[in-house]
């Protein structure tokens, strides 16, 4: 259970203005929720960042509403994306106490699974606030915390996030060389982390089903992979 205000909507300006704000890490909470409410405003009312794209999709999600009642969750969800980035800047200092304070979870069935000797596969998607997630799971599981991710171009940044992101000891796996990033784990019990929501790389042979009333394509590989390797599959909500 995520107890942040957290959010998220991948971007490379976004990224990159947190990066630029990394200084601010040691801020308390308070304080860079108020950068936040500031930045949501700049997006929201000054810029209009993306909102056509986001009023669509709510028109699309949630015909039934009135634009007032789409307009309301747009809001929500502006506000919950910006303190998503503000709270990755918070954890480039925050502590494992900190990581504990603000985000619990139940690690009963992973951990049980280690003890009967079994790798798992974590399947999740990009619900709010998973950095603080990836931080929390790994620090409380017993098996080796392996997640997938997808290497930001621009180098520094990308060592700005990988520091972050493995600081309680997760590793990282480009998405990009999964096949052979695995490779050196095959031999130790781990848990692979995949956020499997994103639109397939090769539609044609995706899934198929009618998601909000469209027909909409789905990744296949983390099924086949875990069929291949018999792994238990755990389906994480945050």
């Amino acid at each position: 259970m995520n107890k942040a205000r957290g959010s998220y909507l991948c971007s490379s300006c976004i990224i990159s203005f947190t990066a630029y704000c990394m200084p601010f890490h040691y801020c308390p909470l308070r304080v860079l929720y108020l950068l936040s409410d500031f930045v949501y405003f700049l997006l929201y009312y000054v810029f209009g960042y993306r909102k056509k794209v986001v009023m669509d999709n709510l028109l699309q999600a949630f015909p039934e509403k009135t634009d007032q009642e789409r307009k309301k969750i747009a809001k929500q969800f502006y506000l919950n994306f910006t303190d998503n980035f503000i709270e990755v800047i918070k954890l480039v200092s925050a502590s494992p106490a900190f990581i504990e304070k603000h985000f619990t979870g139940d690690y009963s069935l992973p951990n049980k699974l280690f003890d009967e000797g079994k790798k798992c596969q974590f399947l999740l998607a990009h619900n709010f606030n998973w950095e603080l997630g990836c931080l929390a799971v790994a620090q409380n599981i017993k098996h080796l915390f392996l997640v997938v991710y997808m290497p930001i171009g621009n180098k520094a940044f990308d060592k700005i996030f990988m520091k972050v992101r493995t600081k309680t000891g997760a590793e990282l796996l480009p998405a990009t060389d999964m096949r052979n990033a695995i490779i050196p784990y095959r031999n130790k019990l781990y848990g692979l982390a995949l956020v499997a929501d994103q639109n397939p790389g090769y539609p044609k042979s995706a899934y198929w089903l009618n998601f909000f009333g469209k027909p909409t394509p789905f990744v296949k590989g983390p099924e086949s992979g875990a069929r291949r390797g018999n792994t238990p599959v755990v389906f994480a909500k945050l």
